[in-house]
């Protein structure tokens, strides 16, 4: 919701929501930083992000945003699971 403040420029006031949109992003940014260095602890004491309401598009877009860094995570560790394999003498 944008209303205007002082000297006419639009504000933008914070919505119901915001907290746990930003907080998931944080979640999502983190969890996804530590995929990059293949932190796996780390990767899993992040915590998940909530479901989605029905109807709720910020906590919908950060559980998309979720499915994404869970993924990379999988191709991350099957990537590395494939070149120890082929590295390590059988």
């Amino acid at each position: 919701m944008t209303t205007k403040g002082p000297g006419s420029r639009p504000r933008v006031l914070p919505q119901p929501g915001d907290r746990e949109f930003v907080r998931d992003a944080a979640f999502n940014a983190i969890r996804f930083a530590h995929v990059m260095t293949a932190n796996w602890p780390a990767f899993n004491a992040v915590p998940r992000v909530v479901r989605p309401v029905a109807g709720d598009r910020p906590s919908l877009l950060t559980a998309v945003y979720q499915s994404f860094v869970l993924g990379v995570a999988e191709l991350t560790q099957a990537r590395t699971a494939e070149r120890s394999s082929i590295s390590s003498p059988a």
